[in-house]
């Protein structure tokens, strides 16, 4: 999870320095060692179970790591193109949306066919999925 909030905190920032990098790990770090100290009363800090499943005698077949690594390449595509996809917009808005034409117009159309579709696919996700 540290991982995953730093990666999404560099992606989603324009400027991002190496130094608030280790600042934002330090502080997932803490956050974590604070949890983990809390759950136990303050009483008791055991490193050897830091990472917590439900059960501690579960363990994995080895058919199990295909199905994994498919899930992981297939993720993989996905973070790739969502990226390449972004970069396009990118592209493409900077050529439409200039200082010279602003188009404003176009702009707030373009936020509200966002938000429909951000809330079309929360909401309906759910119903779909069978939650």
């Amino acid at each position: 999870p540290v991982g995953g909030v730093l990666f999404a905190f560099e992606e989603a920032s324009t400027y991002w320095p190496s130094e608030l990098t280790w600042r934002s790990f330090f502080a997932c770090v803490v956050g974590a060692a604070l949890a983990k100290a809390t759950k136990n009363g303050f009483t008791a800090f055991p490193v050897s179970t830091f990472v917590e499943f439900p059960d501690h005698k579960v363990s994995y077949e080895p058919w199990e790591l295909l199905p994994f690594a498919i899930l992981g390449i297939v993720t993989g595509f996905a973070g790739a193109a969502f990226c390449i996809g972004s970069r396009e917009i990118l592209k493409f808005r900077a050529k439409k949306f200039t200082k010279a034409k602003p188009r404003l117009r176009i702009r707030v159309l373009e936020v509200m066919v966002m938000a429909l579709s951000i809330l079309l696919t929360c909401s309906l996700a759910p119903f779909l999925a069978g939650c």
